[in-house]
């Protein structure tokens, strides 16, 4: 083993001491009549203004001014010599300097990474019980796959982008984090299945590993298509994710589908069940929305949230709407979303729902539409969606309008999204009767693309409503 590096232990940096030659000296210059400006001297200055030989006399005080500053010449030549070699020997000191310079941050580093090296091994994630690794492991999980949308407009497309699991790179660090991975079996209950196209022995490999690791744990499964451009040429719904999922169906809590509308009427052949499932997430990626038409579901005891995104006739699904208490429903492409009255029609069918999101499709309003109470809603999020060359009135209020809702905390309210117009004023004191017509404990409330009148502005604020809890934006825009 090399031998610690040894420093001299009687070595400093010099700091001056009795010697003189540890001092830099220091010159003083005067000057006297020997070598002052000639033309100045008393005695000798009228010889620089004539052509006058000097008198013996002056001769001689001039060789004598001559020979003194000689002398002091030679001095200072003397000086400058040593000055020259204490200047060299001064840059070659430098340069040792800096070399040995160099070699101590050389050594510094060498054992600073051998510090950092012990410090890992001392790690406090080496030591931390398996329950807290598992909990750290469950927040490294991507699910579902993130959807990103495409440049088109208005999101027509959209597509997934996936990367390897990675809880099959955390087993590959250490024999514990292994054994974290197989004493947990929650931490692959999270089962993404992105439909490319590949063989379908490929697919039954890939989720049936996970699934074995799983073992009996309630189940999150999210089944997308790769990209939604190619979903002509992707063929027909892989027969072994099919098979996979009607053998988990019991075991799923969570469903999320991002599919083109025809792989849903694959699905129904198998005559799916899911007597746990909580979630359901459904996004229709093709062009025609065929879910409503195709998927039916049979007993759903336990389903209480329930996202749609792009699917038609949402209400015709045979889903137990009694049951839902988070609902949501938008839409990205025009003709997909719910019109007012529509909306209405899906709210009666969930009288236990209390957060719900919508986004109206700008559409002719119905006449005649009966009020309805939601005795349990206390989040509303609304929107309506503009595209080119919509020409028809403004839908939002209509559907406040209709509305009792005695338990509403939160509001909020967007208007003509993606538009360059603002809604009417109706929608902002449809809003203001909505809440005094409810009577709720509002403390929430933001408004944004809508005119708002003065008076309705002033009679905003309910019973205990404080106005930090109140925003709203109102972009100056001119027809």
């Amino acid at each position: 083993m090399a031998l610690p590096t040894a420093f001299p232990s009687d070595w400093h940096p010099c700091k001056e001491c009795g010697c003189v030659n540890h001092a830099m000296p220091s010159y003083r210059f005067s000057v006297t009549d020997a070598d002052g400006p000639i033309a100045d001297h008393p005695d000798l200055g009228k010889l620089t203004r004539s052509n006058d030989a000097p008198t013996p006399p002056e001769e001689k005080t001039l060789q004598g001014m001559i020979s003194e500053s000689g002398k002091r010449i030679d001095t200072i030549d003397v000086h400058v010599l040593e000055l020259k070699v204490m200047k060299q020997e001064l840059l070659q000191s430098i340069t040792r300097v800096d070399k040995e310079l160099a070699e101590l941050d050389k050594e510094r580093q060498r054992l600073s990474d051998s510090v950092r090296e012990r410090r890992l091994l001392l790690s406090t994630l080496r030591r931390m019980p398996k329950e807290v690794l598992a909990h750290i492991f469950l927040h490294a999980i991507i699910f579902p796959f993130p959807r990103t949308k495409s440049l088109m407009i208005y999101g027509l497309w959209s597509s997934f982008s996936a990367s390897r699991h990675p809880l099959s790179s955390f087993e590959l660090v250490s024999r514990n984090w292994k054994d974290v991975l197989d004493t947990f079996p929650n931490l692959w209950s999270y089962v993404n299945i992105l439909i490319e196209r590949m063989p379908s022995i490929t697919y039954a490999h890939y989720v049936g590993n996970q699934l074995s690791r799983s073992r009996q744990c309630p189940l999150s499964v999210s089944i997308c298509h790769s990209d939604s451009g190619s979903v002509t040429r992707l063929g027909a719904f892989p027969v072994a994710i099919l098979i996979t999922l009607f053998l988990v169906s019991r075991r799923v809590q969570t469903l999320h589908l991002c599919l083109p509308g025809r792989y849903f009427a694959d699905m129904q052949q198998f005559h799916l069940s899911f007597p746990i499932l909580q979630e359901l997430v459904l996004y229709s990626s093709s062009e025609t929305s065929e879910v409503t038409q195709h998927l039916h579901f049979n007993s759903l005891p336990n389903l209480r949230v329930f996202h749609a995104t792009d699917v038609s006739n949402i209400e015709r699904l045979s889903l137990p709407w009694h049951q839902i208490t988070h609902f949501t429903n938008m839409h990205e492409a025009t003709g997909r979303g719910l019109s007012a009255h529509r909306a209405l029609s899906v709210l009666k069918m969930m009288p236990h729902v209390s957060v719900c999101r919508l986004s109206l499709e700008l559409q002719s309003l119905m006449t005649g539409v009966e009020q309805t109470t939601l005795n349990k809603l206390r989040s509303l999020t609304l929107s309506s969606v503009s595209y080119q060359n919509d020409t028809h009135p403004p839908v939002i209020h209509f559907l406040l309008d209709r509305l009792r809702l005695p338990a509403l905390l939160d509001l909020s309210v967007s208007c003509l999204v993606g538009s360059f117009w603002r809604d009417d004023a109706i929608t902002f004191t449809s809003i203001c009767q909505l809440v005094e017509r409810s009577h709720c404990p509002l403390t929430s409330l933001y408004f944004c693309e809508g005119v708002i009148r003065q008076d309705d502005l002033i009679h905003t604020h309910p019973p205990g409503f404080t106005t930090n809890g109140c925003g709203w934006r109102d972009h100056r825009r001119s027809p």
